[in-house]
């Protein structure tokens, strides 16, 4: 991790329920998170703890019902919602416990989106792609569709396609727990030697205790709250 402690995520007092009546339920409760930059932070729990709900509030994809949410000095949680889309599509990177590869496309295409949806084009995407296809090991397969790679290799495309528009934060929704214990540490080792390349900050949240190493900081959840940072 790096020595820099500028705080890149930061969380105040986040609460949010689905439902009404008797019918609510209180999935977050009075979440209080502060990430440095640089940082490797896990987010674990059981399920069903609100773990997931807690990235989709850091990434904008879910406004709170209270509370305040600044990330890279920017208060998410009063803007817009086409200035927070184009926040995530340039400053977040996203990858995921399936994937979420297009099957239609090649590799190369996948990975180029986060490029494509910021405006670029043509032979630089191609460019761009194939560049950070090969850091991950799979340059020579990127004119394949993506059925025809194993999961750990899809894992690296979704790896690929998250950091190829060289974004400041990354969120990980259980990027390893689908893979044997080898090809999660392969993926992880990636994933770090690549971000701190940067010095981008990661957060991920995980069931797999296997990927414990590789964090800066673990923080536990239950019931909606943290239990410890």
């Amino acid at each position: 991790m790096s020595g820099k402690s500028e705080k890149v995520i930061e969380l105040t007092d986040i609460t949010k329920s689905f439902g009404s009546g008797r019918a609510k339920v209180d999935v977050l409760r009075g979440i209080d998170l502060t990430v440095d930059a640089g940082e490797m932070l896990m987010i674990e729990g059981p399920s069903g703890c609100g773990k997931t709900t807690l990235l989709s509030i850091i990434s904008g994809t879910l406004k709170p019902d209270a509370g305040k949410v600044v990330v890279l000095g920017k208060e998410i949680t009063k803007a817009r919602n086409r200035n927070l889309a184009k926040f995530r599509a340039r400053h977040l990177g996203f990858a995921f416990q399936l994937f979420n590869l297009i099957p239609s496309i090649s590799i190369w295409e996948n990975v180029s989106v986060p490029l494509l949806i910021q405006g670029i084009k043509g032979r630089e995407a191609k460019k761009r792609s194939i560049e950070i296809l090969k850091e991950v090991g799979l340059d020579d397969r990127s004119s394949l569709l993506p059925n025809k790679l194993s999961g750990g290799q899809q894992q690296r495309v979704a790896i690929a396609r998250a950091l190829v528009h060289e974004p400041e934060i990354i969120i990980c929704d259980e990027p390893t727990s689908a893979l044997d214990g080898a090809t999660g540490e392969h993926i992880m080792t990636i994933l770090r030697q690549l971000t701190a390349e940067k010095n981008a900050t990661v957060v991920i949240v995980t069931h797999d205790p296997r990927i414990h190493h590789f964090a800066d900081r673990i923080v536990h959840m239950e019931d909606g709250k943290l239990l410890k940072s």
